[in-house]
Formats: C-alpha cells, sequence, structure tokens
C-alpha cells in the first residue's frame, strides 16, 4: 500500500468528542443504560478526539442495542495491536475505524466497499462509474432489468454513506454534462483504511497495486503475481511485453492519454483477467491477441481513440459489458462480432462513428437473448422501430434519406414499459423535421420514466413539440439534463419549465427564440413547479430572446448559476428580492448587455455577476 502525505489532522478536545460521538451514536442510547455509557466513554477515548473516527465510529454503534455488543467492541478495541505504517501515524486509527466496516451486514457489502478504493486520494467518482464497476467485477449480476442493478447500486452507496465509509462528492464544471452524475468521494483516511484491510491488516500489500494520478511513464516493475493493478490518469505510453500476470484480475489504465500502442504480447499472461479499463486512451486498435482473455467480462473502451475493434473480440465467450461510447473515431466492427458475444449483458456504442442502419448489425443485436442494455446510433425510424424490443439504454437518432417532417416519441417507436429503461435520447440533424410529439398512443401509464439526458441538435426547422393529452412532469419525471442546439424555428419552450427533476438547461442558437414561458401559466407559477429544481441556465447566442418568463417572477429555488452570451435583446430576469436564495453567480457576455439590462430588482442581483 502506497504511503501517500496526509493533511494535518485536527482533533477535538475531550468534551466536543464526547458531544459529536452521542450525537452520532444516539443521546438516547447512550442514556438508556448505565453499561453502555461506560463503555461509550472507552471508545470515545480510543477515537483520541479525530473527528472521523467518532463520526465512523459512532455510527456504526447506532445500531448496537445491548450492553454485550458495546462490551464487546470496547474490550475489541482495547486489544488492538496497531500496526504502525512508516511515515503515517494515522494507521493507528485504522483498527478504530475498521469497526465500520465490521459492521456492515455482509460480506457482499463489505466487498463493494473495498472497490471504492480503486480511485486516488481526493477523486470525484461518478456514481455511475462506481455502479458499473461494482456490476464488472460480478457484484450486480443478479438482475433481470438493467435499471435493477443501478437502483441496487444506488441502495449500497446509501448503505455506505451511512456507514460514513462514502461520501458524497462536489459538482464538476457548470458546462460538463458529468455535473449531473452525483459524484461521490471516500475521504482520503477511509480509503487507505481500505487499502489496509485488502493487505490483511498489515504493512505490505502484495495482492493489490493502486496507483492512479502518480505520474508515472511507464509500467511498475513489481507487478508480478498481482490480483489487482489500478494505474488510472498517468502518462504510460505504451504496453510492451506481457510480466507475470498469471493471478490478475483486474487491469484499470483509464485515463492515460499518452497511451497509444499495446505489444501482441501483453495480454498473453492474463488468463485469469475479468476486467480491463481502456477508456480515455489514445489506443487506436486492439492487437488479436486480446481473444486470449477468455474469462473477461467487462471491457471498457470508451472514449478511447479506437478506430476499429478486432474480430478476436469474437472469441471472448464470458465478455458481459462492452462499453465503447464516446469512442468518436471508431467506425468498424467485424460483420459477425456482435452476434458471436452471446453474454453480451450491456453493448454500449452511443456516440460512436458507427450507425446502425435497416439491415446491418439488426438481426445480430436481436440474436442477443441476454442483452439488458445497448447504446447506438440509428439512421431513421424503420431501423428503430425493428429494434422495438432491444432494451435500449441510449439512442441517438438521425435520418439521412427518410426526409422525416413529424416524429413521435411513443410505444410503437420505443417499446412498451417493460422493454423501455432509456436514459439519453439525442434527436440529431435532421433537417425537414417540424414537429416532435409526445403521445402514450392511449397506453396511460407509458412514459420516459428513466430518462435523464435529452439533446434536440441542429433540428433547424422544428417549430414546436407537442404533448397529446401528457403532462411533461409525468412524460418525463427524471430528465435532469436539457440541450437544444441550433433549433432555429423555436419560437418558445413553456414545457421545460414544467420538468420536476431538471438541473440543467442549455439553449443555444435558437434565434427565432422570444420567451422561454410564454403566454400565461399561472396555474403552474402558483403552485411553484415552474424550475424547481433547476440549477444551470446556460443561454447562448439567442438574439431575438426577449424573455425567459413574461409574467414577471420566479422563485428559482434551486438555482446557482445563469449564464448569458450573446442574448441582445433580454432586458429582465424574473428574479425578485426572494428568488434564487441559492445563487452563485451570473455570468454576462459581453459584460455590457448586464449594463443595458433593466428591472425593478437588478441591483439586488449586481453583486452576483462576474
Amino acid at each position: 500500500m502506497e504511503a501517500n502525505e496526509k493533511k494535518k489532522m485536527e482533533c477535538l478536545d475531550d468534551n466536543a468528542a464526547w458531544s459529536l460521538f452521542k450525537e452520532k451514536a444516539g443521546k438516547e442510547l447512550i442514556a438508556s443504560d448505565k453499561q453502555i455509557q461506560h463503555h461509550a466513554e472507552d471508545i470515545t477515548k480510543k477515537c483520541a478526539g479525530l473527528p472521523l473516527a467518532l463520526v465512523t465510529v459512532g455510527k456504526a454503534m447506532s445500531t448496537k442495542k445491548t450492553p454485550g455488543e458495546w462490551e464487546y467492541v470496547a474490550t475489541m478495541m482495547r486489544k488492538s495491536k496497531y500496526q504502525n505504517i512508516p511515515g503515517m501515524k494515522e494507521s493507528n486509527f485504522f483498527p478504530i475505524l475498521k469497526i465500520s466496516y465490521d459492521s456492515l451486514e455482509s460480506d457482499y457489502l463489505r466487498q463493494c466497499f473495498l472497490y471504492c478504493s480503486l480511485w486516488g486520494e481526493d477523486e470525484q467518482i461518478p456514481t455511475d462509474e462506481l455502479i458499473e464497476c461494482w456490476m464488472g467485477h460480478g457484484l450486480l449480476d443478479d438482475y433481470d432489468e438493467l435499471n435493477e442493478a443501478y437502483i441496487k447500486g444506488e441502495t449500497i452507496i446509501g448503505i455506505l454513506k451511512e456507514a460514513c465509509l462514502l461520501e458524497s462528492g462536489v459538482q464538476q464544471g457548470v458546462f460538463d454534462r458529468s455535473e449531473l452524475r452525483s459524484n461521490l468521494k471516500v475521504h482520503d483516511l477511509i480509503r487507505d483504511l481500505a487499502l489496509w484491510i485488502i493487505s490483511g491488516c498489515q504493512e505490505n500489500n502484495v495482492g493489490w497495486l493502486v496507483r492512479p494520478h502518480s505520474n508515472l511513464e511507464r509500467l511498475p516493475e513489481d507487478l508480478n503475481g498481482r490480483e489487482v493493478i489500478s494505474l488510472a490518469y498517468n502518462r504510460i505510453g505504451s504496453l510492451h511485453e506481457s510480466p507475470n500476470f498469471h493471478k490478475l484480475r483486474t487491469f484499470i489504465l483509464q485515463g492515460n492519454k499518452e497511451l497509444c500502442h499495446i505489444s501482441s504480447s501483453f495480454f498473453v499472461t492474463m488468463h485469469w483477467l475479468k476486467y480491463l479499463d481502456l477508456s480515455r486512451t489514445c489506443v487506436t486498435s486492439l492487437p488479436e491477441e486480446i481473444g486470449m482473455l477468455h474469462e473477461l467480462q467487462y471491457l471498457n473502451l470508451s472514449f478511447s481513440s479506437l478506430i476499429s475493434l478486432p474480430s478476436a473480440l469474437g472469441d471472448l465467450n464470458k465478455l458481459k459489458y462492452q462499453y465503447c461510447g464516446g469512442a468518436k473515431e471508431l467506425n468498424a466492427i467485424p460483420q459477425d462480432l456482435v452476434a458471436r458475444l452471446k453474454n453480451l449483458n450491456v453493448l454500449d456504442l452511443y456516440s460512436t462513428g458507427i450507425f446502425f442502419f435497416e439491415g446491418a448489425f439488426l438481426d445480430d443485436l436481436l440474436s442477443l437473448s441476454n442483452l439488458k442494455g445497448v447504446g447506438f446510433n440509428i439512421d431513421g425510424l424503420s431501423a428503430l422501430e425493428k429494434l422495438l424490443y432491444v432494451p435500449k439504454q441510449r439512442v441517438r437518432l438521425i435520418d439521412s434519406d427518410e426526409c422525416l417532417t413529424s416524429i413521435s416519441i411513443s410505444p410503437s417507436l420505443l417499446g412498451s414499459n417493460s422493454e423501455l429503461h432509456l436514459q439519453e435520447l439525442n434527436i440529431f440533424f435532421i433537417t425537414e423535421l417540424k414537429e416532435l410529439v409526445m403521445t402514450s398512443e392511449d397506453k396511460t401509464s407509458w412514459c420516459l420514466s428513466h430518462l435523464k439526458s435529452f439533446y434536440l441538435i441542429f433540428l433547424p426547422n422544428l417549430r414546436d413539440v407537442i404533448w397529446e393529452d401528457l403532462e411533461p412532469s409525468y412524460f418525463l419525471p427524471k430528465l435532469a439534463y436539457m440541450e437544444i442546439f441550433e433549433c432555429g424555428s423555436l419560437t418558445s419552450l413553456c414545457w421545460v419549465a414544467q420538468l420536476p427533476s431538471l438541473q440543467i438547461l442549455k439553449i443555444a442558437r435558437c434565434r427565432k427564440l422570444r420567451s422561454i414561458i410564454a403566454g400565461d401559466r399561472h396555474t403552474m407559477i402558483e403552485e411553484g413547479t415552474a424550475f424547481r429544481s433547476l440549477k444551470t441556465l446556460a443561454l447562448d447566442d439567442l438574439p431575438n430572446l426577449e424573455s425567459i418568463y413574461e409574467e414577471g417572477i420566479l422563485s428559482f429555488p434551486s438555482i446557482e448559476v445563469i449564464t448569458m452570451f450573446n442574448c441582445w435583446n433580454l432586458r429582465n430576469l424574473p428574479l425578485g428580492l426572494h428568488s434564487a436564495k441559492n445563487l452563485v453567480y451570473i455570468r454576462v457576455l459581453p459584460p455590457n448587455l448586464w449594463d443595458d439590462m433593466d428591472w425593478e430588482f437588478k441591483h439586488h442581483f449586481s453583486s452576483f455577476v462576474l
């Protein structure tokens, strides 16, 4: 286990430590029995004033209701022989913090926690990425629908948070869609605790090597016999002859942006490899020898520079998860490759250079009986309709030759609720499209219940989004990210204000747009539902936009960021004295546009302008 430089720990005095411990363990529980109180005082002293230890152990003890349980923990803490790791005094607290780990209900939960240590110190962990890591390691295998795995993963995250072994992360960039993905983090000391446990509660961890963000330019020398290796976000440029990888199960090289070459002999000794992550690298091709990884279940090539997939991938009979999303240079798949991967649960080709056409790949997809989620780009409605019963996760729809003027988002296009797990929908570059119709076709319970991201991109003739006897709040209950770009015929967007979970709204280059909420929408405003979850509003190059809301003031209870670029005719914001209590900043470019704005409460918000 690597011992990194630690931040100085600020410890509490005895009174403050006792108060914090009682708060986390439960004041009433401690006061309910004199023996419990006695043991609680002993445990508090062992925490030595360290807030993290007090909180973590206190939470773990809150579930222990008998004096015997408290006595057992206090005795174990007194008997603990601390394993001092040179240069890392904090390791004295590992046996104390381990109480929270030991208090988890099952080995299954404990294993889920240990995999959280694969990320680096202070690194933000996207929730979906952690859940997919657990899926790839076989920890979330028991599901009929892909969404069940994500729900189970979120439940586990909640349990680990409650045990203070996992924390909520911070938001990333305002314009980065990853802001949507609720980030997580592991406290540095808790991460080191996990690695200490993995090493058998001893100094040297011979099974796992975890060195992300270490500025490595080549593979370390001490790789022989490792079971898990994480070298994410380093500067490794090539992978040559393989060390002795006969025990290796997990190999993570994510984010090595200088990695361009993998030699044909590199995979030769990886007979037991189950999990391989080459995402966000510059690898352009994979050697055919990758087909020798007969135990491989998870392969991540997302956002890589890969141009084509080797036919040898079809030899990976146990492969369940194949992620290629965002690999924009990827434009070729061997003809029978998909059909040979009989055990695939997830195939993600979304936002790559591969488009599914009528007769191309469609029959192969339909032949995969274990498929639970697919991300893909598809050309035309006729091809999409043929995939009616394929479990769609992410879809990018284009139109090369059908000259579509109207599209109905409906059960006959996307499938019934039992097949529909769509999380991302991108309607892209359909130049003749004039209307988008949202309809349940009289199936009263049908909706896009899992959709989180929705894109309307390069639709120059789109005039309206029509809702046929549907409320947007019901039809898109979880939609969190909405981007509308180059839809030059739209004049208003009233419906977006009604989306209950919308966090980020980006509107750009919609040059006829005059108002986002046009007309009389008093009912919606009185109920306080307009933009109730919106955190970021980004308006860019909207020369005819005159108002966000024509009727006056909105509360914007969640808004944090408002950006306005080249909105020359926008003279006011629908903000009053009691609006936008969570506002962080307003950015206006060019700056003189703020000077030209004029409404009653402008002065109240001037201090937020950057």
